[in-house]
């Protein structure tokens, strides 16, 4: 990469992203969340699976909704106007 201005902007955030992961421990809440939830995942992500991605169901009382989308783990930029629409979706029904 030869932009120092890109290298000098990302490389302390992405330092502190990988830091965080490294250091991240899962502690459960004292009390499951009283409300649905929507969870987005990819198919092809090697940092997760539809397993994994189905343990938010621990966190609320009611019920998960999994939305399953093709590609890895920044599916999201191919994807923006569909995941847009089941933002609008999921808020306009609640």
């Amino acid at each position: 990469m030869d932009e120092p201005q890109l290298i000098d902007f990302f490389e302390p955030v992405l330092r502190t992203d990988f830091r965080a992961l490294e250091n991240y421990v899962y502690q459960p809440m004292p009390a499951a969340f009283d409300l649905p939830m929507t969870v987005l995942f990819a198919t092809e992500d090697n940092e997760i699976d539809e397993t994994s991605v189905s343990a938010w169901q621990q966190e609320t009382l009611q019920r998960i909704e999994l939305h399953k989308f093709n590609g890895g783990h920044f599916f999201i930029f191919d994807y923006l106007p569909q995941i847009g629409q089941l933002f609008t979706q999921t808020l306009a029904s609640s």
